[in-house]
């Protein structure tokens, strides 16, 4: 005798009812997870997502809802202080390593190529206090805004609340790179060196 007809019959008739209700529950949960999962869009690669940014013919940052955000002092910023320069916007958090990985570089980026007109600008997508701290804690070389409201994301193309999450804008205000996840150095040389350099 198998050993699973040996257990069907010395089970109480409400446990094996029991364990064969688990069995079908659990089948079909599996199978509509994996219907969803076959079904699902990919997650789009950078340039698709760029495409998906731009699909309302809306590629210029000057043509997006403007925002006023504070700095880690307090002080109102707009985004068109910054008119004329090749700007990286970052969005990042404290509570992500990603994020938190990028800075150091982005401070080297920015003492290398301000005179070329090049800005980092930091959207802390996080607590006031959090942001200020370790804007101090790394005697951060660019500007970093608080937004603590993450939707405002959204107008910029990342729908997903991705971080970290940046946008390359040219002096004409042209949005010309999108760049989810970490931006590392070669990255910045292929997509946004070529920009300071070509535009001077």
């Amino acid at each position: 005798m198998s050993e699973l007809k040996r257990l069907l019959q010395t089970q109480h008739p409400f446990m094996l009812a029991l364990y064969l209700t688990i069995i079908t529950v659990t089948t079909v949960l599996l199978f509509n997870l994996g219907k969803e999962l076959s079904s699902a869009e990919p997650m789009p690669t950078t340039e698709e997502y760029s495409e998906i940014r731009l699909k309302d013919d809306i590629t210029n940052a000057w043509a997006l809802p403007a925002f006023s955000l504070e700095d880690t002092e307090g002080a109102l910023h707009t985004l068109d202080e910054w008119k004329g320069k090749v700007i990286l916007l970052n969005f990042w958090a404290t509570w992500c390593p990603p994020c938190k990985y990028e800075i150091p570089e982005f401070m080297e980026y920015q003492s290398e190529y301000e005179e070329a007109g090049f800005q980092i600008i930091g959207i802390g997508i996080d607590e006031p206090e959090q942001i200020k701290n370790y804007y101090d804690e790394m005697g951060m070389n660019y500007p970093v805004l608080i937004a603590t409201e993450a939707e405002m994301m959204g107008h910029w193309g990342n729908r997903e609340q991705v971080l970290p999450y940046s946008v390359v804008i040219d002096r004409s205000g042209e949005i010309r790179y999108i760049h989810r996840g970490q931006l590392d150095r070669p990255v910045f040389e292929s997509q946004i060196q070529p920009l300071i350099e070509e535009q001077l």
